[in-house]
């Protein structure tokens, strides 16, 4: 299988997109942006805002086999393992790192600047305040 970009969403030119990627209709990836093997993106999602100008911002990566399911937010300079799920509506702030198999529920918000484990399941509506570990 190869990619499969729908036609009404916008991959940057610097993106790095692995094989087997799916992004769905209206999302956007940025151009720091690692998405590796066997991912899909949901439709109207933001893979990898911009926090600002300094090109020394990390690249946000995505673990392979990962779900990002619509309407997420992901900003740039963070670092997801593979099995990566997630709900509808989730926001992740910058610099955050989180380990293989994460689960983040519907409408939750990471703060960014975050250290998350392996194994992790958080539910719907749950907050991660910044610098949490």
């Amino acid at each position: 299988m190869s990619n499969y970009i729908h036609h009404t969403a916008i991959i940057s030119e610097g993106a790095n997109l692995a094989k087997n990627v799916v992004v769905g209709p209206y999302s956007i990836i940025h151009k720091n942006v690692v998405i590796e093997e066997g991912t899909e993106i949901g439709s109207h999602c933001e893979i990898g805002n911009p926090i600002g100008k300094s090109s020394k911002i990390p690249p946000l990566k995505i673990g392979r086999n990962s779900l990002i399911r619509s309407h997420n937010i992901f900003y740039e300079g963070s670092t997801f393992g593979e099995f990566l799920i997630t709900g509808h509506h989730v926001t992740v702030r910058e610099m955050t790192t989180a380990g293989r198999n994460l689960q983040i529920g519907t409408l939750s918000d990471i703060q960014g600047n975050c250290e998350i484990g392996n194994f992790v399941k958080f539910h719907s509506n749950v907050h991660i305040s910044k610098h949490s570990v």
